[in-house]
């Protein structure tokens, strides 16, 4: 149960600040989704350096489920792909090209499906 409340008011606090910021750069620029960018950016660097400090399950579960969850899950697709490097490059690769290219396709034909 303890876990549960972790990951919810972690995913709160999380989408909150994703928000905000989404908010905060749209005044800079309509053309670029800048915002996404430093998100996945932002969220990939907080990932790596939770999981390389010497942290609680519960910290880890409210830090990377909760907050980086509700911030982006684009942070668990960098540090899965980095960490798969070290075993196997080419399932990163392949991980990489696949999340990628069947995210993309699959948003197309949700857009195509519900238009």
């Amino acid at each position: 149960m303890l876990e549960l409340v972790l990951v919810g008011f972690g995913g709160f606090i999380g989408a909150i600040c994703r928000s905000l910021l989404g908010v905060a750069l749209s005044k800079f620029s309509t053309l670029f989704p800048f915002s996404t960018l430093l998100v996945n950016i932002l969220g990939s660097f907080a990932i790596g350096a939770i999981l390389a400090l010497n942290l609680s399950q519960n910290a880890k579960t409210f830090l990377v489920v909760g907050i980086l969850g509700g911030f982006t899950t684009f942070s668990a697709f960098s540090y899965q792909s980095i960490a798969l490097f070290s075993t196997s490059p080419f399932l990163a690769i392949l991980n990489i090209l696949t999340n990628v290219i069947l995210s993309l396709l699959a948003c197309y034909v949700g857009i195509v499906v519900f238009s």
